[in-house]
């Protein structure tokens, strides 16, 4: 199963999306760490943040679920 979540700053309204397995404690520490090169950069670095899962998926589908929340 797959996880798609969102990154939301919460002090302009910039959202990042994104996608994992079920590890996803594990991704968002990623996000979080200091040496993060990730576009969600920019959202940390501002400090007011919030995570959300917005769906679970099939692998299979991971890609295409994950453009539909993009767009």
């Amino acid at each position: 199963m797959t996880l798609i979540y969102k990154i939301v700053d919460n002090t302009n309204g910039d959202i990042y999306v994104g996608s994992t397995d079920q590890r996803f404690q594990q991704r968002k520490a990623k996000h979080i760490c200091p040496k993060n090169e990730c576009c969600s950069k920019k959202i940390i670095d501002n400090g007011d943040y919030d995570f959300y899962i917005i769906e679970e998926c099939d692998e299979s589908m991971r890609k295409e679920r994950e453009e539909y929340w993009i767009n």
